[in-house]
């Protein structure tokens, strides 16, 4: 059974310690979470996490190489990384600050919006013109 992952590099400091690039670029990812609420409105997507430990898929893009991903993302405790991979690599880090940010999805295929959390509590919105495949 898992446990979640401490938070051992203290408040001022969001890199994840444990989980590396290796953890989330897995084809299997495991992850404990408390209180996840996922909503889509009129094409934005809230994520919001109230402790997620691990890595795991937030969504699955599928981009025709000319979208962009816009977001916001803040973190409130824990350790956090959103990194989007696509063939076993990332591609992107996307910031955790609390500012609005966006990336060019410039190739075609599938990317997946990867979150990397120990003891994470954080709030993710964004918006993109690629599709968005929900599980």
């Amino acid at each position: 059974c898992m446990s979640h992952i401490e938070d051992t590099n203290g408040a001022d400091d969001p890199r994840p310690v444990t989980l590396t690039d290796a953890d989330i670029v897995k084809k299997s990812t495991s992850s404990i979470t408390s209180t996840l609420v996922k909503s889509r409105v009129n094409g934005t997507c809230t994520v919001k996490v109230g402790k997620l430990s691990g890595v795991t898929d937030v969504d699955t893009l599928r981009s025709d190489g000319d979208d962009v991903l816009t977001w916001n993302a803040s973190l409130t405790s824990g350790n956090l990384r959103l990194c989007l991979v696509k063939d076993g690599k990332i591609v992107a880090e996307l910031a955790v600050d609390g500012n609005e940010h966006s990336v060019e999805l410039t190739e075609k295929g599938q990317y997946l919006l990867r979150a990397a959390g120990e003891s994470a509590a954080f709030h993710l919105n964004f918006t993109t013109d690629a599709s968005v495949i929900s599980d």
